[in-house]
């Protein structure tokens, strides 16, 4: 999607190895997950609320598909009407 908005991406080598490698990649997040220092970085619910905002209007310019980010966004919101 930022692609198709004329985004770029940087480090273009790390975009470059994401595109080539997935499996990789989601090995990778796989690892990342398990991990304990995972709950130091990620998100708080209102900083994904707002990534989810502007990833809308990006999604709504660029027409891209985002099937896997619609799922995220169901299972998240799923999680959050449920606390």
């Amino acid at each position: 999607m930022l692609e198709a908005l004329r985004y770029p991406l940087t480090p273009a080598a790390q975009a470059s190895l994401i595109r080539k490698r997935p499996a990789l990649m989601r090995l990778f997040i796989k690892i990342y997950h398990r991990m304990p220092i995972r709950r130091l970085v990620d998100g708080f619910v209102g900083e994904i609320v707002a990534l989810s905002r502007v990833f809308h209007l990006w999604k709504e310019r660029s027409r891209v598909p985002t099937p896997n980010w619609d799922e995220l966004e169901k299972r998240f919101e799923a999680k959050v009407n449920r606390s």
